[in-house]
C-alpha cells in the first residue's frame, strides 16, 4: 500500500520544462542591448541595415565602436576633476588591445564581459600587490620611462623581474578564475614598470575598474545596433541542449518477446508431434522417427531445427491421408 510518505518516491514525477532565459523577462529594448534575442532571425533595431551589406556593417560599427569607445575612456578621466588630482593617465595603454577585441571580435569568449572587466580588475589586484611588497626591498624600487645603463644591477633589477612576474602570476590567476584576457597582461606588466602606476598604488584598481567598465557600456550599445550581438554570454555560454534518449524498444521488437514467441512456437510444434504420433500408423511414426533422428546445423543427433520439425509433421500427415486412402 502506498502512503503519503513513499509517494512521492514512488510515483514518476513529469519532466520540468526549461527555465526562460532571465534577459528575455526584461522590455525588448533592454533585453536587446544586453544581448538577448528572441530567435535567430530577430530583426536589427535599424531596420535599413539589412540592405548593408554584413562585412561592411560589421567594419562600419567596429570602427565608430573603437574610436567612440577610447574618446569616451579618455574623456572620463580628462573631465573628472577626483580622477585628475590623482595623477592617473587619461587612458590605460592595454585598453586598446581591449577595444580590437570588444569592437572588432566581440564573439569570442575573451570578449565576454566577464573576462573583459574581471581579467583587467584581477590582473591590476595582482601587479598592484607585487609592487607594493617590492617597494619595501631596502635596496630601492627605481623605476624609469626608458632602459638605462645598469638595469639589470643595484635596486633596478628589481624592476624587471617584477614586470615579468606580475605578469605571469596574474596569467596564472586568470586561467584560475576563467577570466582570460589577452589585453589584461599589459595591465598587470603596467602596474609594475609604469612611475605614474607605481605612484597611484591602490588607485590603479579603480581607474582599470571604471576604464572596463566604460569599454562594456559603449560595446553594449554600439555592438546591438545591426545584426550584431553582445555580449554571447554574461558569465558562461548556454549548454548545448542534451540529446533526446531513444525510444524504448517495443513489445513486438524486444529480445525477450521474440525468445517467448520461439519457444511457444516450438512447444506447440512438438505437442503437434506427439499428437500424430500417439494416433498414427507404423509408417507415420517412422517417419516421425526418422526426422527426429536426422542431424541438426550443430552436428549433434537430436538436435533438430523448427524447419526439420515442420516436415517432418507435413511428411507425416502426407501418409497417414495416403494409407487411409488405400494409396499405400
Amino acid at each position: 500500500m502506498v502512503n503519503a510518505l513513499t509517494l512521492p518516491f514512488t510515483s514518476a514525477s513529469p519532466a520540468r520544462s526549461p527555465r526562460p532565459p532571465l534577459l528575455s523577462r526584461l522590455p525588448r529594448p533592454i533585453s536587446h542591448f544586453l544581448g538577448y534575442r528572441p530567435g535567430p532571425n530577430a530583426k536589427p533595431l535599424l531596420p535599413f541595415l539589412k540592405y548593408v551589406p554584413l562585412p561592411l556593417e560589421v567594419w562600419l560599427f567596429g570602427w565608430v565602436g573603437a574610436f567612440v569607445g577610447i574618446v569616451f575612456v579618455e574623456g572620463i578621466f580628462a573631465g573628472s576633476g577626483a580622477l585628475l588630482s590623482w595623477g592617473s593617465p587619461f587612458i590605460v595603454a592595454s585598453f586598446g588591445a581591449s577595444a580590437v577585441l570588444t569592437f572588432g571580435a566581440f564573439e569570442v569568449p575573451l570578449a565576454q564581459p566577464r573576462n573583459l572587466v574581471f581579467g583587467h580588475f584581477f590582473s591590476a589586484l595582482v601587479g598592484v600587490i607585487l609592487t607594493r611588497l617590492f617597494k619595501l626591498n631596502p635596496a630601492g624600487y627605481t623605476v624609469s620611462t626608458s632602459a638605462y645603463a645598469g638595469e639589470f644591477s643595484g635596486g633596478g633589477h628589481i624592476v624587471w623581474f617584477n614586470g615579468a612576474l606580475s605578469m605571469a602570476t596574474a596569467l596564472t590567476v586568470m586561467q584560475m578564475t576563467g577570466t582570460v584576457h589577452p589585453p589584461a597582461g599589459a595591465t598587470a606588466l603596467i602596474a609594475a614598470v609604469s612611475p605614474e602606476i607605481v605612484e597611484l598604488s591602490w588607485k590603479y584598481l579603480a581607474v582599470v575598474l571604471i576604464s572596463s567598465l566604460a569599454l562594456l557600456g559603449w560595446g553594449l550599445i554600439i555592438n546591438n545596433l545591426g545584426r550584431r550581438r553582445y555580449p554571447i554570454y554574461w558569465i558562461a555560454p548556454t549548454p548545448p541542449p542534451s540529446p533526446s534518449p531513444a525510444p524504448a524498444p517495443t513489445s513486438s521488437s524486444s529480445p525477450a518477446s521474440s525468445e517467448k514467441a520461439v519457444a511457444a512456437a516450438a512447444a506447440a510444434q512438438r505437442d503437434e508431434l506427439v499428437r500424430l504420433e500417439d494416433g498414427e500408423p507404423a509408417t507415420a511414426a517412422e517417419e516421425l522417427r526418422k526426422s527426429r533422428s536426422r542431424r541438426g546445423a550443430g552436428g549433434e543427433v537430436g538436435v533438430v531445427s523448427v524447419e526439420d520439425e515442420r516436415r517432418g509433421i507435413e511428411r507425416a500427415g502426407g501418409m497417414q491421408r495416403r494409407e487411409a486412402e488405400g494409396e499405400v
